[in-house]
């Protein structure tokens, strides 16, 4: 069974939205080691750009 957490961000960053984050089952069987939370608006076109040249 797997299980997340909504986290409501500090301003500006979700807009007053909630945050999904990975249940505990997610973060000890996956080996999750950590998670880095941007600290601003995420440019969703740069993210990809980024992403497709790893």
């Amino acid at each position: 069974m797997t299980s997340s957490f909504l986290v409501s961000p500090s301003t500006p960053t979700g807009n007053n939205r909630r945050i999904e984050l990975a249940g505990m089952d997610l973060w000890l069987m996956a080996r999750i080691d950590n998670v880095f939370v941007y600290p601003s608006e995420i440019k969703i076109d740069q993210l990809k750009e980024a992403l497709s040249q790893t």
